[in-house]
């Protein structure tokens, strides 16, 4: 693999066969306080006003390239703990991820991210049950779906799971879980819209014949943006910890990270990050169900 080391072998990978690495300082700053660790990035690719600001060692970040837009973020990274963008992401202000307690955050391809929004995977100071003496917050991965919009002034906070081609209303704040093709919102954000799908078109120039020809979607992008899966929220969770995995299992270079990382960036299954825990719930009343009639009939 291409690569250059920046200091205290941190280093830039590419994909790219040329001898160069396509990014300059004014673009993309890399502070380096720590080692060993590794930027992935996927060419072509375009930043604009970014920051990776490394505060530790053994850290992997994944960048998935970005043909139209440019990238806009601020990564402040520590030990053990990885970013995956899947790229093609549209962002119209910077986005701020802070990473914390060997924890990850995942964001899928084709996503939409407005003005001053927030990723954290910790609160980050402890709580602690005063009768059990036990802690109660610890800090958990944060994974976003592919074609995912993210409103205005959104703070995503630790163990949020959003499934593919949903929606996250402008200002909403919290843990958030949310099932694919659904709206959440508030604070804290919850789930209140199912079955819905999303268009990147902005409305702000529109003149009255633009809103009267979209007044029906397409059948192309409501096919596209549809998303039917199996999967659940458990899933999600398998995805995250079969990553971090790799931070404790491979050597100080984490490259067998990056080859998972790009192993699954390469999946050509639709619904990869995709969730309906509808479906885990139906199976269990099911189950439930079956258990029931089973006493029943046992009594007889």
């Amino acid at each position: 693999m291409n690569y250059i080391d920046i200091g205290n072998n941190t280093k830039i990978i590419t994909n790219n066969d040329s001898d160069e690495i396509a990014y300059t300082d004014n673009d993309l700053k890399i502070n380096v306080k720590g080692k060993n660790n590794i930027i992935y990035i996927e060419q072509p690719n375009k930043f604009h006003d970014c920051t990776i600001n490394f505060y530790g060692d053994n850290n992997v970040i994944f960048i998935g390239k970005q043909s139209k837009h440019d990238y806009n973020f601020n990564i402040e990274i520590r030990n053990n703990q990885y970013v995956y963008l899947g790229g093609e992401t549209y962002f119209n202000g910077k986005l701020n991820m802070i990473l914390s307690e060997h924890q990850g955050i995942i964001i899928g391809k084709d996503c939409l991210f407005s003005y001053g929004c927030t990723i954290r995977t910790a609160d980050p100071h402890l709580i602690y049950d005063i009768k059990s003496k036990k802690r109660t917050n610890y800090s958990k991965s944060v994974i976003i779906g592919d074609h995912v919009w993210v409103g205005q002034g959104c703070l995503i906070l630790k163990d949020t799971k959003i499934g593919s081609g949903s929606i996250v209303a402008g200002g909403t704040v919290g843990k958030l879980v949310c099932n694919s093709n659904s709206i959440i919102g508030g604070n804290p954000g919850k789930e209140f819209k199912k079955g819905v799908v999303w268009d990147g078109k902005s409305v702000h120039a529109w003149k009255e014949n633009n809103t009267e020809k979209n007044g029906t979607v397409k059948i192309e992008m409501l096919e596209r943006n549809t998303y039917k899966t199996n999967y659940t929220f458990q899933d999600l969770n398998k995805i995250d910890n079969d990553l971090k995995k790799y931070l404790k299992q491979t050597n100080e270079d984490c490259y067998g990270l990056i080859e998972a990382m790009k192993e699954f960036h390469e999946k050509s299954d639709k619904n990869r990050l995709a969730v309906c825990n509808e479906i885990k719930e139906r199976n269990n009343k099911i189950k439930g169900l079956g258990l029931l009639l089973k006493r029943i009939i046992c009594k007889k």
